[in-house]
């Protein structure tokens, strides 16, 4: 009697892929591999508990996983992409620059004072930097400087009034 062995997939093209992927370490090769896994599942079958053995997805699971890494590595180092998102990083950085001539500041990744100066100006309509489109921003940064500049113009006025008394 011969036993059959069963064949076992290559997983060379899904690691291949993996450490390319934007936020991979290392360090947690086996937390990324199973992040990317079940983030796929979810996004075809919807919330629910899945096994994230790569082993366990049907071939035509496999398959599609590995076209949605690709894709999305594609889009990641897509020209045009990288350059809009360069702008954008550059923009943002300009506004919090701005924002720190009166004393706002990120500290921490906390981003709630300078959210809340944000949404008080008319041309945010309400909305946070990650939900302003990049080429609103130019227009942000504008109103932003206006306003930061009005403000200072209030704290130098407040300092010398102080310093008369």
């Amino acid at each position: 009697m011969t036993k059959t062995k069963k064949k076992t997939r290559s997983t060379a093209t899904f690691f291949a892929l993996l450490k390319q992927m934007k936020g991979y370490n290392k360090a947690f090769h086996k937390e990324c591999k199973e992040i990317e896994v079940t983030e796929f599942l979810k996004g075809e079958y919807g919330e629910g508990v899945y096994s994230v053995s790569l082993t366990a997805l049907s071939d035509q699971e496999y398959t599609e996983l590995i076209e949605s890494m690709r894709y999305r590595l594609k889009e990641e180092c897509n020209p045009t992409k990288m350059i809009e998102k360069a702008e954008r990083r550059e923009i943002i950085h300009a506004i919090i620059q701005t924002f720190s001539r009166i004393g706002v500041y990120v500290v921490n990744n906390d981003w709630r004072e300078l959210n809340k100066h944000i949404r008080s100006l008319p041309i945010s309509k309400g909305r946070i930097i990650p939900q302003i489109e990049t080429r609103e921003l130019p227009s942000l940064l504008s109103a932003v400087r206006a306003y930061c500049d009005n403000i200072a113009k209030k704290q130098k006025k407040e300092q010398h009034l102080a310093n008369c008394n």
